[in-house]
């Protein structure tokens, strides 16, 4: 499926956007929707719960709920994890009646539309040419009991940001088998950058040829900070990539005009003039 006929329908989708709440509705200009039995009931409360009155359209296809309700029922759910009972409990003491089935029935259309969305942000974040990436553990609940008699057991989501692009794509998976890693972006090209872990180390080889895989200083820098502060050489190679950081802070490529090249010039005078201990503009 193309994803782009879905852009319009995921663009009226407003995370953050609760005209529910009086902090909200105060600034959305909202009002009731004269197509929905929602605005006899909730009139007498401010009008809170409404369709916004201008550039907000149906979020799904023949809904009368728009896009800013369905990303506020989406909020309570899956940020604030909210049960989907308490949910509409929660909207029944603000006076407005919202059915069970219905509930679950704009939850699912709206994941539908969110999965095409993750879909988007993975292949705009792997086909960026220039890529970060890293994982990191989380304690999952499970039905089974671990030694220690609890029912969690480690999971691992998996990042990928297209520097280039900004764009954030995150996976899950169980484990931390390289089968993650070479499956993502074994078909990527351009650059990749990680820490030292072996998998990505595998994306240096001869099988990878499209793909240069460049190190994160930070995580060399932790390197030489964990050799500890009697090490006087160390501490030194930390001290100088602390000046290159000061000094990549000075400027940023888009504003006021600097450009990539006038940044690169930039890194290399500057670490120049670090190394040999002179301050750099």
């Amino acid at each position: 499926m193309s994803f782009i006929p879905m852009i319009p329908i995921l663009t009226s989708i407003r995370p953050g956007c609760l005209p529910l709440f009086p902090e909200y509705a105060s600034a959305m200009n909202v009002y009731p929707c004269a197509s929905s039995s929602m605005s006899t009931r909730y009139t007498p409360i401010r009008k809170k719960v409404a369709c916004l009155r201008e550039n907000t359209g149906f979020g799904l296809l023949n809904s009368s709920y728009d896009g800013s309700f369905i990303a506020g029922l989406m909020e309570l759910r899956y940020i604030q994890s909210l049960p989907v009972e308490r949910i509409i409990n929660y909207f029944e003491s603000h006076g407005f009646t919202l059915k069970k089935p219905t509930a679950h029935k704009l939850i699912e259309k709206a994941s539908n539309l969110f999965e095409n969305l993750y879909k988007c942000i993975r292949q705009t974040a792997l086909s960026d040419p220039y890529k970060a990436a890293d994982e990191t553990y989380y304690k999952i609940l499970v039905p089974e009991k671990n030694s220690k008699g609890k029912g969690v057991r480690k999971g691992y989501l998996w990042v990928v940001v297209g520097i280039n692009t900004v764009m954030i794509y995150l996976l899950y998976d169980d484990g931390r088998s390289e089968r993650v890693i070479l499956n993502e972006l074994g078909s990527c090209k351009g650059i990749i950058q990680s820490d030292g872990y072996s998998p990505y180390r595998k994306l240096e080889s001869d099988a990878y040829p499209n793909i240069t895989r460049i190190p994160c200083l930070q995580h060399i820098k932790r390197e030489f900070i964990d050799c500890g502060e009697k090490d006087p050489d160390a501490k030194r190679i930390v001290e100088l990539i602390n000046a290159l950081y000061q000094n990549e802070h000075k400027h940023k490529v888009g504003v006021e005009g600097w450009t990539v090249e006038q940044n690169l010039m930039h890194r290399k005078i500057c670490a120049g003039h670090t190394r040999r201990n002179k301050r750099c503009v």
